[in-house]
């Protein structure tokens, strides 16, 4: 049996703390999945949560940087709380944007994220279990040419 496995990466709000809460714990799961040799996607929060983390954007994109491993494949965890859009980013969740917003948000992290990991990026996951409409998600996700959003799709999936 082969496994598989995701993980969220964004800061968290009980210490609210990059070292502990993001980079420790990011660093762990690629040394066992390099060891064990199980694929990883880490769904990437280019937000900081509205924490105030000084430089997180640099920090998290300093850390993928560091990431060498080509089992590590990385998607959107789209939370949006004072992401440089060019319109005010109040609210953490992407269903509280209207579709056009929504879209620049995708986007935007999409471009973002490629850009970082040098890898092409196709999958999603909604921060906070906060799901947008799904016909709205699939077709801003569409737009942006992703595949899978595993924000409301939960599966085990056995390879033979």
């Amino acid at each position: 049996m082969k496994i598989s496995l995701t993980s969220d990466v964004e800061l968290w709000s009980w210490n609210k703390n990059f070292e502990q809460d993001v980079k420790n714990g990011v660093l762990k799961l690629v040394e066992l999945a390099e060891r064990e040799k199980i694929p990883v996607t880490l769904f990437i929060s280019l937000s900081d949560k509205g924490y105030f983390e000084k430089n997180y954007i640099e920090k998290i994109s300093e850390l993928i940087k560091q990431i060498k491993s080509k089992i590590i494949d990385y998607g959107i965890h789209t939370h949006c709380k004072n992401i440089p859009m060019g319109f005010p980013t109040i609210h953490d969740n992407l269903k509280d944007y209207k579709k056009e917003e929504m879209e620049r948000i995708v986007k935007w992290y999409k471009n973002k994220l490629e850009k970082i990991t040098k890898k092409k990026v196709f999958t999603h996951r909604a921060g906070s279990y906060a799901i947008p409409n799904l016909e709205i998600i699939d077709e801003v996700l569409g737009k942006n040419n992703l595949t899978i959003d595993s924000s409301y799709l939960i599966e085990i999936i056995v390879f033979q």
